[in-house]
Parts: structure tokens; sequence; C-alpha cells
């Protein structure tokens, strides 16, 4: 008998059987059936592979399948089942534990036959391990949580800079919400502060896959200014190609402005607010670097006032400070917008004349200092007067470094002093 159609069909079969097997093994699935009357449950052999059972091993029964499952599911797992006779099909995850301890998640689905009296007979279903998928999932999850509550501001954009996302924390810095802001390119914070050199630097090292870092000043909805710390770097697709842009970036405006406080307390005169000692030898130096090299003159005046000392004694010492603050305005209001003023300590300042060319201009400043220092003093209702004595010298006559020319003006203004006081003297080699 010819039966060559026959050993075609077992073939095929064969074949079928075995891509069916090889897909079960790609996907990481397993098929099943429970037959209803009879109790028995049928695994196909990659479900003993997803559970980590020798085939053979596994009784074929429903509550031995119920003893695979994790004590903390067992009981959704008897709900679904049962629920399966009135809604025909389920589809639910669950837990199990395989015989060495491990925990696997898997996803089931089935769905029910009946008879033609519509009588339940059996159920087929399919059990995927869905494991790493459930950890990709969670981690997303964590990752997204830490990402919307977040302390700091994240903005991710694509790479022609429009915005695809900011978190909550943007939201609440910026004063613009995410309706508002996605699709928009971030330079709508754009506060004018940083040049276009600024952005261009910025933009040529990220777009080469460069972590960036900066401090932006950007203006909030309302156009208040704030400071942010910010990191930008790119993300990579599977390929290794530029995706998105992630901005991290954190608040610090009350940051600087702490800084920017202390950093002014140290370089200035606390009562006055004018330059310290430490702020005018800095100045000086950096003056006469300059003086030297653009080849002009400079003149240091040392002040020390006349009579201060009957204030502080006769009226407190309240009364002393308004005066050296109103010494220190006087001053100001006396000088060039270039000079330096600096207040030395007690009754002692200074000034740092920049770029002067005939002595004139340095005497008729001092004539315009010692008089509007001689004008009356108003302190709690009773006026005083003090003079002054400026002591004077110059770069490079009397010197090229700024030792020497601290020190001469220092002995220029005691030889005021001796002479009468209320004037100005230049240093000179005999008065020295």
């Amino acid at each position: 008998m010819d039966i060559t159609h026959r050993k075609k069909a077992e073939n095929d079969l064969r074949c079928s059987e075995q891509r069916y097997h090889l897909a079960q093994l790609a996907a990481n699935i397993g098929s099943w059936e429970w037959e209803i009357w009879t109790g028995a449950v049928f695994w196909s052999d990659s479900v003993y592979r997803i559970f980590d059972l020798p085939e053979g091993l596994f009784p074929g029964t429903l509550d031995s399948f119920k003893a695979l499952v994790h004590p903390d599911d067992r009981e959704l797992v008897e709900k679904t089942i049962k629920s399966a006779f009135n809604q025909k099909e389920i589809n639910f995850d669950h837990r199990i534990i395989r015989p060495d301890g491990s925990i696997r998640w898997v996803r089931e689905s089935g769905q029910m036959f009946y008879d033609q009296e519509q009588n339940p007979l059996r159920m087929h279903g399919i059990v995927q391990d869905i494991t790493e998928e459930k950890i990709n999932r969670e981690q997303l999850l964590i990752l997204s949580r830490a990402v919307e509550y977040s302390p700091v501001s994240v903005i991710i954009t694509d790479l022609d800079g429009s915005i695809s996302y900011v978190n909550p924390k943007f939201t609440e810095v910026s004063g613009y919400t995410r309706e508002e802001v996605v699709g928009k390119n971030p330079r709508i914070l754009n506060s004018g502060k940083q040049s276009s050199d600024f952005y261009k630097s910025m933009w040529e090292t990220i777009t080469s896959g460069r972590e960036w870092q900066g401090e932006f000043c950007n203006l909030t909805k309302d156009g208040l200014e704030y400071w942010e710390k910010a990191t930008i770097s790119v993300v990579m697709d599977d390929d290794g190609k530029p995706r998105h842009y992630v901005a991290i970036k954190e608040e610090i405006t009350e940051k600087r402005k702490q800084a920017e406080k202390i950093q002014y307390l140290a370089l200035h005169d606390q009562l006055t607010s004018l330059y310290n000692r430490i702020s005018f030898l800095d100045h000086l130096e950096k003056a006469v670097n300059t003086a030297e090299r653009i080849g002009t003159q400079l003149a240091i005046f040392f002040l020390d006032l006349d009579g201060f000392k009957a204030i502080n004694d006769n009226l407190g010492h309240r009364a002393g400070d308004e005066v050296l603050k109103e010494v220190g305005r006087r001053l100001l209001h006396s000088v060039r917008q270039m000079d330096i003023v600096a207040r030395l300590g007690g009754d002692e300042f200074a000034v740092i004349v920049r770029e002067f060319y005939e002595s004139e201009e340095i005497e008729s400043l001092c004539i315009r200092i010692i008089n509007s220092l001689n004008e009356p003093f108003c302190v709690s209702e009773t006026q005083c007067a003090v003079g002054v004595s400026i002591g004077i010298s110059v770069y490079p006559v009397d010197g090229l470094h700024v030792d020497d020319l601290v020190q001469k003006a220092d002995k220029a203004m005691y030889q005021v002093k001796k002479k009468g006081k209320n004037n100005y003297s230049y240093y000179s080699v005999k008065a020295g």
C-alpha cells in the first residue's frame, strides 16, 4: 500500500511541532491544558522549563500547580480560576516559586471550551515568564517616580532643543506649567545675562556627546531672575546615536546670594561699605600692573581724619560711626568714577587715583576732598567738624612696587600732621 502521503503528513506534523516548540522557546511561552472533569493538567515542555521542573516530576493536577504558586498569590489564582467558568477567559499575572527557591513572575492566559450543552470540558492556555519585564517595569517606575518627585528640575528635549518633558519641580521653580513649555525651546527662560558665546560653547559640548556643567541665570514666568546649576548630557539609543538631551538643574539663587554676601563682607568695610584693606591692596596691585603695561602714572592718597578722637570722646562711638559713614560718602562723591576709595581701619582712608597726567589733577582732587570733609557734620542734632591730612605717593616716581608706594604715602601723611594738619603733601626723600 502506498503510504507516501501519510509519511509526508507525519513529517509535516513533526516540523510543525518543532516550529511551535521553537516559537515557545523564543517567546519564553509554554502551553497547558486542564481537563475539567478529570482534573488532569497537561504541560508543554516549555512550561516545565519556565517552572524549572524536570519532565515527569509534575503530578499533573490543579492542586500540584497551586503548590508552585507564591503563597501571597494563591488566593488570586483560585479566584481567577473560578471566575473562568463565567467569564470563559482569564488573563492575570502571578508569582511562582521554583525548586531552588527563586521567585519568577508569569503571565497566564486561558480560554474555556464547552460541550453542546454548554458544560465546561477543558481549558487551554499559555503561560509566559515575564520576570524581566516586571523588573524592567519596576525599575522604570522607580526611575519615573524619582524624576517626578526629584528635588531638582529635570528637562528632556529632542535633538532640536524642543522640550518634550519637564518634571513638577521645574514648574514649581519656573512658574510655567508643563503644557506651556512642551514643544517650546528652553530659551523662553533666557534672562539675557549669558552671552551668545556662552550658549555656543554649551551646544558645542553637548552635541559632541560630552557632558556640560554650568550655571544659568533664568527668568520665571513672572519675570523674576533665578539661578540654576545645570548638568546637561546626551541620551543615546541602542545603536549609540543621540536621541535626547537631559538637563538636571538645581535652583541656587539663595546659595549665590549667600556666597556673594560672604564675598562682599570679606572685601568691604562693614561700617562704610567701602573697600577694606585687603581689597585696597589687591586693587592697588592691579592698578600698578596696568599702569606699567600702558605707561601711565597713578597716585595713592593716605587720609587720616583730624579731630575725630574728640567726636568719639565727647559724643560717643555711635556718633563717631555716623561721621565715618558720612566721610565715606563724601569721599566717593569727591573722586572720579574710575578711582578706588577704601577704609583701612579706624579713621584712616585711602584713595587710588588711576591714570592722571598732570600734578594739577592730583592737587585739585586733594583740595576737593579737603573742602568736602571740612563741611560740618550733623550728628544727633549736634554739629561737629573734622579735618583731613593727606599723604601722596606717585607711581613710578616714588616706587615700582605696592609696598614702597604704601609706605611712602603713609610717611607723607604723617609729615602733614607734623606741619599743622588739614592739608596734603607729596612724599619727598627729605620728608621721608
